[in-house]
């Protein structure tokens, strides 16, 4: 249960960056990548609307020249990523 919250606002805060970044409001994108750098070690499972969040949000970076933004979400996508691949194949 705990998991799922940590989950929910690492969610809510990538939804967050990239509605900031879609407004051109990249001070306020940074903040919330940052809110959700603090909460991607407790986000364990790696899932598609992640995955196209981040790839959003890398869009938006590199389209406005913002390598600060594409540090922090290359960050979290390595996270993501390196979570998603170390995962036990399902056995249903």
């Amino acid at each position: 249960t705990q998991g799922r919250l940590f989950r929910i606002e690492f969610q809510a805060a990538l939804g967050a960056a990239w509605a900031h970044a879609a407004q051109r409001h990249f001070t306020d994108a940074e903040l919330c990548l940052m809110a959700a750098e603090d909460l991607r070690f407790d986000v364990r499972v790696a899932d598609p609307e992640i995955t196209k969040l981040l790839t959003s949000l890398r869009d938006l970076a590199e389209a406005a020249r913002r390598p600060d933004l594409l540090t922090r979400i290359e960050r979290l996508t390595a996270v993501a990523t390196r979570t998603h691949s170390t995962l036990a194949p399902s056995t249903a």
